[in-house]
């Protein structure tokens, strides 16, 4: 990516007067990293200046500092603590109507085209409502003229940038897979994914790739070596690659964040190597209702991503 991108990007975001302080979560890293490509796109969308918190991200300036993956993109500003989520605004809206007056108070957030300085929770629920993919997107600034998943693939483009360092330590990882030139690429989640939704068989996704190529080498994004396993097992034609070692079965978050810190960076090193190689399969089967499938969504060529639950893309 040039570097006119970033100048103008940082050029028209400057020229917003309103602004927003933005401040990225500590739940799973691609629920956080989605959900800041949709602010921003919310922001570009309606002139309000978009600008990161300086805690609890990924993103920043400072040298050696262990959370910090990517090159900045935006001006940060300091935490002050008033950063929250809320309820969705026409859940609380829906509940005022009915006669509910305590959800004045969480409606509160919303209300604020007067506002001069927002924060998170003042574009939460608008930046994920499902209106927003309804829209088209003019910002002849950044060559986007496009649907809101076209849109956020150019903001991906715009923030998706490591540190030098971060790039090395991915590249090193990567380079531990013996990977031939053409695979299909696939995201079988387990671990606390479970709580959330139903899991789909493993066939599901290999009879999904046989229709779509004659390749029959399958890399394999997964959390739980049993999916690996299983493969093996029941389709011996594939040869299986992955970076998920035997000893794991399944993600579980409120572990990871107890997890030190070196091996908490390793884990997202790793999970990094993944996402890359990901990104340059022939094809890759997921789940949109995974933070991961919808940043391939966004990142990939639409008719290389194919989703397996029958979620559109978005949220």
């Amino acid at each position: 990516m040039s570097n006119s991108l970033i100048y103008s990007y940082k050029k028209l975001n400057e020229s917003f007067k309103k602004k927003l302080s933005y401040r990225i979560g500590d739940d799973g890293f691609f629920s956080n990293y989605n959900c800041m490509i949709y602010a921003m796109l919310y922001c570009l969308n309606n002139k309000i200046q978009f600008n990161l918190c300086n805690s609890g991200n990924y993103f920043g300036k400072q040298d050696n500092d262990p959370n910090i993956f990517f090159e900045p993109f935006t001006n940060q500003v300091i935490d002050n603590g008033k950063h929250f989520r809320t309820t969705n605004y026409k859940y609380a809206l829906k509940k005022l109507l009915k006669g509910n007056l305590n959800t004045i108070k969480s409606l509160y957030p919303y209300i604020n085209f007067w506002k001069k300085q927002l924060y998170t929770q003042d574009v939460w629920g608008k930046s994920t409502d499902l209106s927003a993919q309804k829209k088209r997107y003019v910002i002849p600034e950044l060559q986007i003229d496009s649907d809101m998943r076209t849109a956020c693939s150019r903001l991906v483009e715009l923030t998706w940038r490591y540190t030098e360092h971060t790039k090395a330590e991915v590249e090193n990882c990567m380079n531990t897979v013996n990977l031939p030139s053409n695979y299909i690429g696939f995201h079988i989640r387990r671990g606390d994914k479970d709580t959330e939704v139903s899991l789909e068989n493993i066939n599901e996704y290999i009879e999904k790739a046989e229709t779509l190529s004659s390749v029959r080498n399958a890399y394999i994004l997964t959390d739980d070596y049993t999916v690996i396993e299983e493969i093996k097992q029941k389709y011996p034609q594939w040869h299986v690659y992955a970076l998920c070692k035997p000893g794991e079965r399944g993600y579980t978050h409120s572990i990871f964040m107890q997890t030190d810190p070196v091996k908490k960076r390793n884990s997202v090193i790793t999970l990094f190597a993944n996402i890359e190689i990901l990104a340059k399969s022939d094809y890759f089967i997921g789940n949109f209702y995974s933070n991961v499938g919808s940043y391939l969504g966004m990142r990939m060529d639409k008719s290389k991503v194919y989703s397996i639950d029958n979620f559109r893309w978005g949220f």
